[in-house]
């Protein structure tokens, strides 16, 4: 499992639950992880506020999975 995974999961619970916090569809969420990280981005303050993260830490790991694809 990812760490992007990890994060999301150890803050929402499960990827439903991203999807209804941020109003996506679980699909959107789970390609945030599998494919596409950065689009994640986009919600970055929603989910900054909803986890008690700072953009630093999810930057991190969006960018830390990113690499893991691309590289």
């Amino acid at each position: 499992m990812n760490n992007l995974k990890i994060f999301l999961l150890r803050n929402y619970g499960s990827m439903k639950n991203v999807g209804e916090e941020l109003r996506l569809n679980e699909a959107t969420v789970r390609s945030w992880c599998e494919a596409r990280p950065r689009n994640m981005m986009k919600y970055l303050p929603e989910i900054s506020k909803q986890c008690d993260a700072t953009f630093a830490e999810i930057v991190a790991e969006v960018m830390e999975r990113d690499s893991e694809l691309n590289n």
